[in-house]
């Protein structure tokens, strides 16, 4: 069997991200960030890992269309 992929699931609700995840952690190793700046982190580490992201547009700090804007560019 090959090895994991990973979801990272960026939301600044924290019960949100937990509902999302409880879902797909039979599939998927889950990497959470509470706003876009978290995200580009794990992102930098992880990018090769992750299968699919999971974001939110409305979040402090860094919102998602800023989030989307950094890795497109």
């Amino acid at each position: 069997m090959g090895r994991r992929k990973y979801v990272l699931i960026v939301d600044d609700c924290q019960q949100d991200r937990m509902a999302v995840a409880d879902v797909l952690r039979s599939d998927y190793d889950i990497l959470e960030a509470c706003n876009g700046k978290q995200a580009l982190e794990i992102l930098s580490r992880k990018r090769a890992q992750i299968s699919l992201i999971m974001l939110d547009l409305m979040m402090p700090v860094m919102d998602g269309y800023e989030f989307l804007a950094s890795i497109v560019t």
